[in-house]
């Protein structure tokens, strides 16, 4: 165990001294790569074990992660709060959207790196599932041990036993959740990536 006088700490003022432009950390930085990394060929690698002819997928917060998929036969829709972004459906996905979103409509629905950012996660589960068809997948990506990070705020931090626990009480199969680990650092996954089945 490393002696905890030797490792530099300060305890910052969080009311006077909001996290507002913060330099990342350099283990933060190659965090970050690596977790993009993890997320994208996570995503990919689900996506190239379905059949995706005739699908529907729902992209949540614009990754982008079907965008060179080459089945002409996608119907390929996304989601996002923010207008600018010039999403298939402007809404919150922590909002029942039946009035703009068919319930059902979707066989995938991906949503990454999101549910941190909500004001209420369960909820933003629940939409997901909402708009989800039976039999359907929902991809979920969220960090655990990676710094705080915009677009702001972000406000949660979720363990694989709260996702465990939160899946079972759907009635939701869990089909894979992995976690990107550092070996010098246990106990503390940087990152999620979990397939639920409907």
């Amino acid at each position: 165990m490393s002696n905890p006088d030797s490792i530099e700490f300060t305890i910052r003022d969080c009311i006077d001294k909001p996290l507002l432009n913060v330099k990342a950390s350099a283990i933060d930085q190659t965090y970050f790569i690596r977790m993009r990394r993890f997320i994208d060929e996570s995503v990919r690698n689900f996506l190239g074990l379905m059949d995706l002819d005739n699908k529907y997928i729902v992209d949540v917060g614009l990754t982008g992660y079907t965008k060179d998929i080459s089945n002409a036969n996608i119907v390929y829709e996304t989601i996002d709060i923010d207008e600018s972004n010039k999403p298939t459906y402007v809404c919150d996905i922590t909002k029942n959207n039946s009035d703009v979103i068919a319930s059902e409509r979707f066989d995938i629905t991906i949503i990454t790196e999101v549910l941190e950012h909500t004001n209420n996660p369960l909820a933003g589960i629940d939409e997901c599932l909402r708009i989800t068809k039976p039999g359907g997948y929902i991809v979920i990506t969220t960090p655990l041990n990676f710094r705080i990070h915009g677009p702001m705020y972000d406000n949660f931090r979720m363990t694989e036993w709260f996702y465990k626990n939160l899946f079972k009480s759907r009635g939701l199969t869990l089909v894979t959740m992995d976690a990107l680990e550092d070996t010098s650092r246990t106990l503390y996954p940087i990152s999620y990536f979990m397939v639920v089945q409907k």
